[in-house]
């Protein structure tokens, strides 16, 4: 069919739990996931997520192998821990045991429930400028008002560091998270290899 894509994805995990109830009513919840996400497509619907500004789209629908990476949705750390107690008051329980009729009803089988969840970040999609092959030829997008809205990605700069030394935090205190100089610009009518 016209338009159509041959696209896949690749997702793995290492998946585990453990629950524990306890007598007086209690209950503890605690996964742990550990994955990862390969595509090479993020979005079939892009003119949805912005357009330009949504670093997941493809940038050249003829050479998908080139597109293959970890996908904008990969997480590749999750925990996610569930508790709960039922509250001491009501049918069978501390307080207001020998409540009855409507108040019973009322008053029993209550639960305090908590959820917490902790997940690791996404990979950090880079762009380049547009160039003449998004903005004309709508590569890596599509049109709107009769101008290309695609996403072209950098080149990177062979055995450049990416990743500069330090601490997260070292990093984010310098206003370099990532080294730019790994990073440039494809060319008027070339796409990048990021």
């Amino acid at each position: 069919a016209a338009g159509s894509r041959n696209s896949s994805s690749s997702y793995n995990s290492l998946q585990t739990s453990l629950k524990k109830r306890f007598s007086h009513g209690g209950l503890v919840s605690v996964a742990y996931t550990w994955a990862n996400l390969m595509s090479n497509t993020d979005s079939v619907t892009q003119f949805l997520e912005g357009g330009n500004t949504y670093a997941g789209t493809v940038q050249n629908n003829n050479n998908l192998a080139g597109e293959w990476s970890l996908s904008s949705s990969d997480y590749p750390h999750s925990a996610t821990s569930g508790y709960g107690v039922d509250l001491p008051f009501g049918s069978q329980q501390r307080f207001l045991a020998n409540v009855h009729g409507p108040l019973k009803v009322l008053v029993s089988g209550w639960r305090a429930n908590g959820l917490t969840s902790f997940r690791s970040g996404t990979p950090l999609g880079i762009l380049a400028a547009p160039n003449d092959l998004s903005t004309y030829f709508g590569a890596g997008g599509y049109y709107q008002n009769g101008v290309g809205q695609g996403t072209i990605r950098p080149n990177v700069v062979p055995g450049c560091k990416k990743l500069p030394s330090g601490s997260a935090h070292d990093r984010v205190n310098a206003g370099a998270w990532f080294n730019t100089a790994c990073f440039v610009s494809p060319g008027q009518f070339a796409f990048g290899n990021e």
